[in-house]
């Protein structure tokens, strides 16, 4: 599966089939702009040395969670997503300028050879490599298999502008046996708590083994947020969020935050119970 934005490498990820494509969230939705799913996607099963063996497919429509799309919530980086018929190349042929002219299919120029290539309808995705169903309520221990075509993934969606900061955390303070945070990190323990309070549930205590495991996964979480404030604030605007900081069974709490080169800062919570 490949798709682009202007001005940049298109990612390259493992997605599987059903009725719908099921891939990650950063392989349909712009991460880096923010505002919309990746344009000109497209999804190539089988793909192999060049060769589209089971047809091209275009996409209809994409779908993220909430959390993805307004907080780059990475827990919930996930995308389902509908692709028309797909589209197989019939033949390739070559003829005379005047032809390549008139010609409204896909053409190009090799070694100064007209060339154009004859498509035809590859069919529903499900009826050309099959697919599996999705299911609700499963019991647990059931076995699941899970299919990638192909299993290439290409790490991140890279940046517009080759001079965007490196997005990984660089700044901080890491974790050190005893400490429990730093003046930021307590902050938000203040405010969780605060939140906890007025739903009636008993505030947090501060693990430094907690705050430890929160600081080591501070790249793939909350960004953006410039204090401690507005990322409470955000986290109880989302739902997953605002479910785990208001369930009154957990009891310790481990908050973490870097900044990369561009000052972008990154937050974490992680919570347990004793």
């Amino acid at each position: 599966m490949t798709a682009s934005r202007t001005g940049a490498r298109p990612p390259l990820c493992s997605p599987s089939t059903a009725t719908w494509v099921a891939t990650a969230g950063h392989c349909a939705y712009d991460t880096d702009d923010d505002g919309h799913v990746l344009d000109r996607w497209v999804f190539v099963p089988g793909y192999y040395q060049g060769r589209a063996l089971w047809g091209i497919y275009a996409a209809k429509q994409a779908f993220t969670h909430y959390d993805f799309d307004v907080y780059e919530d990475f827990d919930r980086d996930y995308a389902f997503v509908s692709v028309y018929n797909g589209l197989k190349v019939k033949l390739v042929g070559k003829g005379s300028k005047a032809e390549y002219d008139a010609y409204l299919g896909p053409k190009w120029t090799y070694n100064g050879e007209w060339r154009y290539a004859v498509l035809e309808d590859a069919g529903r995705l499900g009826d050309a490599v099959g697919g599996q169903g999705i299911a609700y309520n499963i019991k647990p221990g059931q076995k699941i298999f899970a299919f990638g075509y192909p299993a290439v993934w290409s790490g991140s969606i890279l940046p517009k502008d080759p001079k965007v900061p490196d997005p990984r955390p660089t700044k901080g303070s890491p974790p050190s046996s005893g400490t429990v945070g730093t003046a930021e990190e307590n902050e938000v323990v203040r405010l969780t708590n605060a939140e906890r309070t007025k739903g009636g549930c008993k505030p947090l205590t501060p693990d430094p083994q907690l705050r430890a495991a929160a600081f080591g996964h501070s790249d793939d979480m909350a960004k953006g947020q410039p204090n401690p404030a507005s990322v409470v604030q955000s986290w109880m605007n989302s739902p997953g969020h605002r479910n785990n900081i208001m369930n009154c069974a957990y009891t310790l709490i481990g908050v973490g935050m870097a900044e990369n080169s561009g000052g972008t800062k990154h937050w974490t919570q992680v919570f347990a119970a004793k």
